[in-house]
């Protein structure tokens, strides 16, 4: 269910979800993008391995991690 929610997230770029399940989900949606800001294989392939939909994994480092490459990466936990 996490998986479908991120990757819903990614590809509508907007869900509507409960509070705990979105307060559940952050961390790894979070981790995606920081993923497709870094860029890469490794990152695509870690990516791939946790989103379903290979269109998704693709808009993720295409058009979502360059719109959020000029933010700084969070450093504390959430």
């Amino acid at each position: 269910m996490l998986r479908n929610i991120v990757t819903s997230l990614l590809k509508e770029e907007r869900i509507v979800t409960t509070v705990q399940k979105a307060r559940f989900m952050r961390p790894h949606a979070e981790h995606m993008i920081t993923l497709g800001k870094k860029g890469g294989l490794h990152a695509r392939r870690q990516a791939a391995a946790f989103i379903v939909d290979p269109d998704t994994v693709r808009k993720l480092f295409d058009t979502v991690g360059p719109r959020f490459s000029a933010r700084p990466r969070r450093l504390y936990p959430a």
